[in-house]
């Protein structure tokens, strides 16, 4: 037992047992401040989840009013929408709309017919292209491509073709502008010579066909305008309406003549029918005096040149035989017998 407490005393058990205690203290002491804080913390805890708890009951409690909000002015909308109709509906016609429907109504009754001929012109047209496909598929169309290639070559041997015969009809065209400026250009200049030799007048210095600008080119048709104009007294005047009457009379001989000597190069006869119909003396014998220079100009040089005159001016007709190489004339009469009721007697009559 000694033995037991000695040892304890070497091993200073009663030191350790002080220190142990006054650390239990310490522990003890620290356990109680930390359960004390413990505390603080599970009631900041509490605190904390009850703030939480009011904080979600206040966010719900918002939601709630943004979405009453949100209802609200749905409401509203569609009262204001409810409203208008109301006022629409008032306002509407029910007789006419109910016209609009029965026509509405009539409309899809003639659509939907029309639909079905349609589709019915369609089966038919389907109808036909089967049986075009299966006509396709016969001998008498096997060379078919062959046959499109050298119509096709065909064609385009005729379009040059047309364009060449259009090309060859501009040139002609153009020529034959040019040969009737040329050959109305050698009319008018006959004209005034004729006129100058003929006319005895003072008022009228001569005459001239004018040529206005012609139409047509190509296949359309080409005209001219014509126009005899007069001058008198160096000023240009449409001669239509404008001249007496022997001034027309004498202008119509001497354009044929004209022409006579312009596209007639080996014209054999030339007649007049009273040429001095309209005309005075003097122009009578002028236009006499004409005829004979263009008599004895064509006999130089064409053999069967001949003139025929028909008139009852007997004056005109002996300054005409004076002029000639003949001397005479031709009477013609008509007289009654009792075998036949009219005939005709000729009879000639010498200068």
């Amino acid at each position: 037992m000694q033995d037991d407490v000695d040892s304890s005393i070497y091993r200073k058990i009663p030191e350790s047992l002080e220190c142990s205690e006054s650390k239990i203290k310490s522990y003890e002491k620290l356990l109680n401040e930390l359960f004390c804080k413990k505390n603080d913390m599970e009631t900041t805890i509490n605190k904390l989840k009850e703030e939480m708890t009011r904080q979600e009951v206040r966010k719900r409690e918002l939601s709630d009013n943004l979405k009453l909000r949100e209802i609200q002015e749905i409401i509203n909308n569609l009262q204001e929408q409810y409203s208008n109709i109301k006022e629409k509906l008032n306002t509407i016609n029910y007789s006419e709309i109910f016209d609009e429907w029965q026509n509405l109504q009539n409309r899809e009754q003639t659509i939907l017919r029309q639909k079905n001929i349609i589709k019915g012109n369609q089966e038919e047209l389907e109808r036909t292209v089967q049986q075009y496909v299966q006509e396709l598929k016969k001998d008498i169309y096997k060379q078919a491509r062959k046959n499109y290639k050298s119509k096709c070559i065909e064609l385009t041997v005729v379009e040059e073709s047309i364009l060449n015969l259009k090309e060859y009809s501009k040139v002609l065209d153009t020529a034959m502008i040019q040969y009737h400026e040329e050959r109305m250009a050698t009319v008018n200049r006959i004209i005034k010579q004729l006129w100058k030799l003929v006319y005895t007048g003072t008022d009228t210095t001569s005459i001239e066909i004018r040529t206005d600008a012609t139409e047509g080119i190509g296949g359309t048709k080409r005209t001219y305008n014509y126009k005899l104009i007069q001058m008198k007294h160096g000023h240009e005047i449409d001669m239509k309406g404008r001249c007496s009457a022997g001034q027309k009379v004498l202008a119509s001989i001497i354009i044929r003549l004209a022409l006579a000597e312009t596209f007639c190069k080996d014209c054999g006869i030339l007649a007049l029918d009273e040429p001095t119909t309209n005309l005075d003396q003097e122009n009578a014998d002028s236009l006499a005096n004409t005829l004979a220079t263009v008599v004895k100009l064509r006999s130089q040089h064409q053999k069967n040149f001949q003139l025929i005159v028909i008139s009852h001016d007997e004056k005109f007709l002996f300054k005409l035989a004076e002029l000639s190489s003949n001397k005479g004339f031709y009477q013609l009469y008509r007289k009654q017998t009792y075998v036949y009721n009219k005939y005709i007697y000729v009879y000639m009559c010498n200068r």
